[in-house]
């Protein structure tokens, strides 16, 4: 049984917005893991900048006092901050969403030169390929919440 071409284009629509999808959720994952480490990233260097600052001041009795709360307290935020960085892990996330972002653009655009160059009935080995190629990336994405998917449900009903 040969697919019509009407067929044909639904089915190479349907892994279109499929694929879309997926990647505005990568998107939006990928700029908040980007946000959070630049924000972690500063904090790092303001806290060890403090610690720097206060362990190099010249001791006196009562700012001596002073100078090691504020002390403690930085190297405690800083140990804090090292903790959340490597229970977190922002940087790496950025990194799987962002490459997430260009296997799936780069499957969209496939599916786009396919169309252009006429699929028709007679490919049914580039047929099986959409899905293949599809399951293949979708394996190796790295995982998201359902929150992601109404995030990005949200926005396009908006947009």
């Amino acid at each position: 049984m040969n697919p019509t071409q009407q067929g044909i284009d639904a089915y190479v629509a349907k892994y279109r917005s499929k694929a879309n999808m997926l990647k505005k959720i990568h998107s939006y994952k990928a700029e908040s893991n980007r946000r959070w480490d630049l924000t972690h990233t500063l904090a790092t260097l303001i806290l060890g900048a403090i610690i720097t600052f206060l362990g190099g001041m010249a001791p006196d009795k009562l700012a001596g006092v002073i100078r090691q709360v504020w002390f403690s307290l930085a190297a405690l935020l800083l140990f804090i901050t090292s903790l959340l960085n490597l229970i977190y892990r922002w940087k790496e996330e950025y990194v799987q969403s962002f490459q997430a972002v260009v296997r799936l653009s780069t499957y969209i655009n496939w599916l786009d030169e396919l169309v252009f160059f006429g699929l028709g009935p007679d490919n049914i080995d580039s047929l099986l390929a959409i899905r293949d190629r599809y399951q293949c990336i979708v394996e190796d994405l790295p995982p998201n919440a359902d929150k992601d998917y109404r995030r990005v449900k949200q926005a396009k009903l908006l947009s």
